[in-house]
């Protein structure tokens, strides 16, 4: 992390400004070089400095606002060639030059560059090898008449000519935690799960499957307490081996579940349907299995000195510090999310592409268009392995179409 360009179109000047061990002009952007453009880019190959800053939730100094209305009213479309040098009165350009340069000179050096290298790319590649969807025209239609669907999600899939629904768009700065959002595109994070066969396989012979990582956010609390499963079902795992088999697997995700959400004990014992001393000793073994108090007060701790916290990967993540109830929930969704890319990443490197052509993320899912002869391949994606992780990921395979 040596140097930083200034694209000219963000100056409104004719060079680009590049800082390294000076300050220079130049014609070109330098490789290597962490560039500023004015928008973020999720291109796994670029050294985006407006996606580092997003990431910190920083906005660079801007042209004064006055300028840009009056601008908007002589110019119609993008500013980009605007040459602001020779636009703005020479006092407000000097003064504008110098806050973004120094702005961006005092913050460069704290930026989270190991994030963006060990996740944000890997999740950035899995984005860029997702290939358009073929719908089942005949299903599409059928859904698209009954009132009772849900109409908007159903409609974003409607197929061009080829077939094809539109490609998959994803925001990943659309939520405090990094988990995505669908701003435009195929609605496949509201879609109902009855409606996902109107997704056909492109292979005469292929299949539309899921792989799934299993209680992923639990298992990501139960490392932060020195300890992991391999079970598929590490709830039937823990009601065995903590309750003697005496409480039901489904009571144990629902108590792990409200500690990891911060659902209130009122709600979990409506819920539960059990008296409050029963509860409270329930609760006290969940939590000391988990070591929730002590990822909760680490946290906290955390939050109070610098101001925010950083998921596993060392993304920050910023919340207001009387939120502390959400401390465990932000900390495990933000890493469920990068684990999640990174395990898909791996596996799509492993399985390479031929007859495989990924088609959606859905949060810590992804959804494959497999050929006949490369299911076994899919199917034997059992477990992935993720940095900083000694132990496996168990997987879940499942069919859609």
């Amino acid at each position: 992390m040596s140097r930083f360009c200034i694209d000219s179109s963000v100056l409104g000047t004719k060079r680009h400004f590049i800082s390294d061990d000076g300050f220079r002009w130049s014609d070109s952007v330098p490789r290597d070089t962490w560039h500023m453009t004015g928008t973020p880019k999720d291109s796994p190959v670029a050294r985006c400095l407006d996606t580092l800053f997003a990431l910190i939730g920083h906005a660079p100094a801007q042209v004064p606002k006055k300028y840009i209305t009056a601008m908007n009213c002589l110019v119609t479309g993008s500013h980009e060639a605007l040459q602001w040098q020779h636009i703005l009165p020479a006092e407000a350009f000097q003064e504008y030059f110098k806050n973004i340069v120094q702005d961006t000179s005092s913050i460069f050096p704290n930026l989270p560059v190991a994030y963006y290298d060990a996740a944000w790319t890997a999740g950035s590649r899995v984005l860029a090898a997702l290939k358009p969807a073929k719908i089942d025209l005949v299903r599409w239609q059928e859904l698209s008449s009954d009132q009772s669907q849900n109409q908007q999600a159903i409609e974003s899939f409607k197929p061009g000519r080829t077939g094809y629904a539109r490609g998959a768009e994803y925001d990943r700065f659309g939520t405090r935690t990094g988990r995505m959002t669908t701003p435009s595109g195929p609605q496949i994070l509201t879609l109902k799960k009855s409606n996902k066969n109107m997704i056909k396989s492109a292979f005469t012979d292929g299949i539309i499957c899921t792989l799934d990582f299993r209680a992923l956010e639990a298992r990501i609390v139960l490392s932060e307490a020195g300890k992991s499963s391999d079970s598929e079902d590490m709830y039937a795992e823990m009601a065995r081996d903590l309750f003697d088999g005496k409480v039901e697997r489904d009571t144990v995700k629902t108590a792990v579940i409200s500690e990891l959400y911060g659902i209130s004990r009122g709600a979990l014992a409506i819920r539960l349907q059990v008296p409050g001393d029963v509860l409270d000793k329930f609760i006290s073994v969940v939590r000391s299995h988990f070591g929730i108090l002590d990822l909760k007060s680490r946290l906290k701790a955390e939050l109070k000195e610098n101001g925010f916290i950083k998921n596993r990967f060392e993304r920050p993540l910023r919340l207001e510090e009387t939120q502390d109830n959400l401390l465990v929930n932000t900390y495990s969704q933000s890493s469920g999310v990068d684990i999640a890319l990174l395990g898909f990443d791996t596996i799509l490197q492993s399985l390479g592409p031929d007859g495989i052509r990924p088609l959606f993320v859905l949060h810590d899912a992804i959804i494959l268009d497999v050929r006949g002869d490369r299911i076994a391949d899919v199917q034997g994606c059992t477990s992935v392995s993720i940095p900083t992780y000694e132990h496996k990921f168990p997987l879940k395979y499942d069919q859609i179409i």
